[in-house]
């Protein structure tokens, strides 16, 4: 990969990461977001490391240097520079995905793009097909950059505003608790505060 899309996003995720204790996953999650909403809208990507297993999309020399530990990995980044304002918003969007995407659901995306049986060769956006580059927007437009919080009970992931998260009580918690067990529930779930303590779901 080159050294500049694939270093300056891990190293604004090293500080992310510190905070959030991301998993190996989540880092493929967050580095495949940010490199395809580079792509969308043809800024610098490099997607040419990306591969497909059994356990969804992956990039190959990310999985090897994960292969350490992530909190190893991060910590040994070396290299300086910033991301540009534009960019740091792709990270920020791509951040809110890895934390907000389930395992299973991360298994099944593959399917969703029409590129998925051409990977190895996303170079450019005009390998995006225009349902791709249609699904990404969509994706873009709706993920979070700040002021949420994620609270993760078994497969689902609920999204509430990081004030709403810190005023959860015991009650409502065990009422996410049951309600994660339910099938019609869809990744990210967002939960609303109402009146009286009455956990609104979006």
């Amino acid at each position: 990969m080159f050294q500049s899309s694939y270093l300056l996003p891990l190293l604004w995720l090293k500080k992310e990461a510190d905070k959030e204790k991301m998993s190996a996953t989540q880092c493929q999650i967050f580095f495949f977001y940010y490199q395809l909403f580079e792509l969308l809208f043809a800024r610098e990507s490099d997607l040419r490391d990306l591969c497909l297993g059994t356990k969804g999309f992956y990039f190959s020399q990310l999985e090897k240097d994960l292969l350490s530990g992530v909190s190893q990995f991060l910590r040994n980044l070396e290299g300086r520079g910033t991301l540009k304002a534009n960019q740091e918003v792709s990270a920020r969007k791509a951040l809110f995905l890895a934390l907000t995407t389930s395992q299973s659901d991360w298994q099944a995306l593959a399917p969703v793009f029409d590129f998925y049986q051409a990977v190895g060769r996303l170079e450019t956006p005009l390998f995006l097909s225009f349902q791709d580059r249609q699904n990404l927007m969509w994706i873009y437009q709706s993920a979070l950059e700040k002021d949420y919080s994620v609270k993760v009970i078994g497969d689902r992931h609920f999204v509430l505003k990081r004030q709403d998260a810190n005023k959860l009580t015991a009650r409502q918690i065990q009422t996410l608790e049951v309600l994660s067990q339910s099938e019609d529930l869809v990744n990210p779930v967002y939960v609303t505060l109402g009146e009286k303590g009455v956990l609104l779901l979006d």
